[in-house]
Formats: C-alpha cells, structure tokens, sequence
C-alpha cells in the first residue's frame, strides 16, 4: 500500500502468478496505475466495515486523505438521514441478482458540504477468505439538483394550477393561496393580509396557520409590512429582529426568525400583502422561492379582485336598491345567523314586522316618487332609533321587519315604539312583534310576527301588538 494512495487493492495480490503478474498477465504496476488515475472512486473496506484502501478520486469525493479514511467506517461520514441504508448495505448485496448493490446516498465532507454519491458496492475475498467489499462512487449531485429542481418545478406548477382553478371556479381562494404559497416556499406558514377601514389596519384574512388570523398591524404603523404595503415593493428579512421596520408584535405572534413580504397588485393599486415566515433561520432566499410566491401573488391578486367582486355583487343581491337596507334575501341570511347565535346563547332575541299604514293611498295622493322619499325617510329615521347591533331590512312594499339581540319583551316594547312615532310625512306606523322561543324555526318566527302585525292593524293601526 502506497502512501499516495495508488495502493493495490489486497485481494488482488493472492493471484499473482510466481512470475509477480495478475490476471490476464499484467503488471501490478499496470494494476496501481489504472486503480490511482481512475475518475471513478474506488474502495475497498473489510469484514468489519473499515476501509482499507481508497483511490484519490474516493478521496476527493469526500473530501478526505486516504490517511483520514482509512481504518474508518463509509457510515462515519455518510449523512444522518441515509445512515439506515448504508448499514443495510450488505443485506441489499445479499439480496440482488448477482450480488451487486446500487445506492444513491449523500456523504459529508468536513467543511460540513453534503455531496450525493452513486455507489455500487458488491462482495470480493479478503486475503485470509474474509468477506470484503469492494465499491465504487460516482458524484451525482449535480444531477440529483436537477432533478430536485424539476420536482420542485413541477410542484410549483401544481400549486399555481390548484390557485388559478380555484379562482376560475368563483370561489374563494384565499385559503388554498396561502396554502400552496407555504408548501412552494418550504415555510413555517403563510398568510394573507388585507387592508380593513375600521380602524386602519392590515388585517390578516387567511393564514395557513389559522390561529395568526385576525392579527393585525396599524396602517399608521412605521413596519415592514405597511412599508411593502405602501410601496408594493417585495422585501426578505433574514433576520427581521435586527430590522428596525420589523413589527415586534408581529414577530412575536408568529415567532418569525425569518420572512419575506410580497404585494399582492391589480389594476388599482396594492390590494393585500403576502407574509411568508419560517420559524428557522433562512440566510437567503432561493431565486426558484421567491419566482413562485411572486406568480402566486399575481394570482392572489386576481382571487381578491374576483372575491372583492363577488362580496359586490352578493351585497347587492342582499340589499334593497332604494333604501340601502338589507331585502327579504339579506334578512333571512342574517336572521339564520342571529337565531344560532342566539340557540348558543340562550339570550333574548325579539322580532318585529312594521307596516305603513295607508301608504297605498299616499302613494295614490302623492305619486310614486313621493311614496319612495317616504320609504327612504322613514328607513334613515327607524335605523337611527336603533342600537348598533340590531337589524333592520325591508319585507316587500312598505313591510319592514327589525331585530333585536338581546333584547326582552320590555325593553323592545320601548324601541319599537320610538321606531313608531317616526314614519314622517304625517304618516303612521303599525308594529307587531315576538320573542323567539329558542326552538322554532325562522319560518314560524316570522309567521308569528306576522299575525301580531295583522293584529295591530285590526287593533285600529299606529299601534304595537306583542303575540
């Protein structure tokens, strides 16, 4: 064995014939030569495990002499994650045809670089009738990056199909944005963030961790993120806590150790931010990221725009057109939602229908234009005689229903009867009202206040009826 390490593997020398030639009648300088300039990396370890010779291109695969890898394991600088596989090496040996194993494993150099390897490793007869292993490497990693990429690649594209036909399909695709945006980046979460008015704030909508939704930042904020926000300039913090932008609040709700912003745009302006966090260290951000979650916020862009749309055309579908108020349509929706509120609650919810008395002959007397000026008025008017939380919408005609949460029978006996006295116009005003029982459905609510309000028209009108 030769300190350069074009040492002849040991096995070889017991078929050396009485002339010093090997096989085939060759020199055994012929032998050390081949085995030293070959770019193959060739090995040979014991019964045991531990190398005994190495060519210089095994050591240069891993980055070692052949002093620092001889009388040493393969498994002593094989990655954590492939160490299973190199000790079942001999049984995936024994297992072959032929005896010949193939492995794809990483190695670690000592500068801590991970290099993929393609090793074939089969059964050779040490010198004493011992079971060696011969093995050859071969450096693969630039092709296991190219193929890591087109995984990653196709990935991305499947991610972004997943977005643009959920956004083709009309329906909200907030949720599956940020879901395809953390798997595409690799990160912690993801989440989304949109500007709300009351109070001005960026808000989070939808996250992939959904205890961060509803977090907010103010827009009077000095913050990275109303910065990205205002700018509509992406920005990647490796280490936002030495950033004199970063939210500490932020930071500390979401226990971001790095992150990346990215302004989601349409055709008027900056609508929402991407928030992308890892809750490891990312010294930087690979350019195949950053391309991905830039489109994926091109078509965040559009499932606000179309989801901002949507909101528009539902509000107008639920709203009555003259006086701005909930339809029949927006009454019954919201109605379903304040009697589970109220099933889970157990409070008081009363319910009322309010009815312009005469208007059909005001409308005859005054004209339409006029009867409409009154059903505006007296809207503006009952609306201001209500608490915040209540709900006013139009039946139909001059119908009117109104609901008040957590509210008993007395005390809306005293609101409704202020929402009496300001119908406008000389005008007066007939209301009957209910108090939901806890298990009716809202059909039978509603019949029941329906047959109050009959109950105070035939009770002389102008007045109010309890069922």
């Amino acid at each position: 064995m030769t300190g350069d390490g074009g040492s002849i593997p040991v096995e070889r020398r017991e078929f050396a014939d009485e002339h010093g030639a090997l096989p085939g009648g060759l020199p055994p300088d012929l032998y050390r030569r081949i085995f030293a300039a070959s770019p193959v990396g060739i090995a040979l370890s014991n019964e045991r495990g531990l190398w005994v010779t190495a060519n210089p291109a095994m050591c240069r695969l891993f980055g070692r002499t052949e002093a620092e890898m001889l009388g040493h394991s393969g498994a002593e600088f094989t990655h954590p994650d492939d160490l299973d596989m190199h000790r079942r090496a001999i049984e995936i040996i024994a297992s072959t045809e032929g005896g010949v194993a193939h492995l794809d494993k990483r190695v670690l150099r000592p500068d801590g670089e991970v290099r993929w390897v393609s090793l074939t490793a089969s059964h050779t007869t040490g010198p004493n009738g011992q079971v060696w292993t011969v093995s050859h490497a071969q450096d693969i990693t630039d092709r296991k990056a190219a193929e890591q990429a087109a995984a990653e690649s196709d990935a991305d594209l499947a991610a972004v199909a997943r977005v643009i036909r959920r956004v083709h399909s009309g329906a909200d695709a907030r949720d599956i944005v940020v879901q395809a945006c953390r798997d595409i980046a690799a990160a912690s979460y993801a989440a989304l963030a949109e500007p709300q008015s009351d109070p001005p704030a960026l808000r989070i909508t939808a996250c992939s961790d959904p205890s961060l939704v509803g977090l907010s930042v103010p827009l009077s904020a000095t913050s990275a993120s109303v910065t990205a926000f205002r700018t509509g300039k992406p920005a990647f913090f490796p280490v936002p806590e030495q950033d004199p932008l970063a939210s500490p609040a932020l930071l500390h709700a979401t226990r971001s150790r790095s992150m990346y912003l990215v302004p989601i745009a349409n055709e008027h302006g900056v609508s929402g931010l991407l928030v992308v966090g890892w809750r490891t260290q990312v010294p930087d951000l690979a350019d195949r990221r950053a391309h991905a979650v830039t489109l994926l916020a091109d078509h965040a862009g559009v499932a606000l725009r179309q989801a901002t749309l949507l909101g528009e055309l539902q509000r107008l579908a639920d709203t009555d057109q003259l006086t701005g108020v909930p339809n029949r349509r927006g009454w019954d929706e919201q109605l379903g939602h304040l009697l589970a509120m109220t099933r889970r609650s157990g409070e008081p919810l009363t319910v009322a229908m309010a009815d312009l008395d005469h208007f059909k002959s005001f409308n005859d007397s005054h004209g339409h234009h006029a009867g409409d000026e009154l059903l505006r008025q007296f809207t503006s008017a009952a609306r201001a005689a209500l608490r915040g939380g209540d709900l006013f919408a139009r039946w139909g005609g001059e119908e009117f229903t109104i609901a008040l949460p957590q509210c008993s029978a007395g005390n809306a006996g005293t609101v409704l009867n202020r929402i009496r006295t300001v119908a406008g116009s000389g005008q007066t005003c007939s209301i009957g009202y209910v108090v939901f029982d806890g298990n009716e459905t809202a059909e039978a609510l509603m019949d029941r206040a329906d047959r109050a309000l009959y109950a105070a028209k035939r009770a002389g009108r102008n007045t109010i009826i309890m069922a």
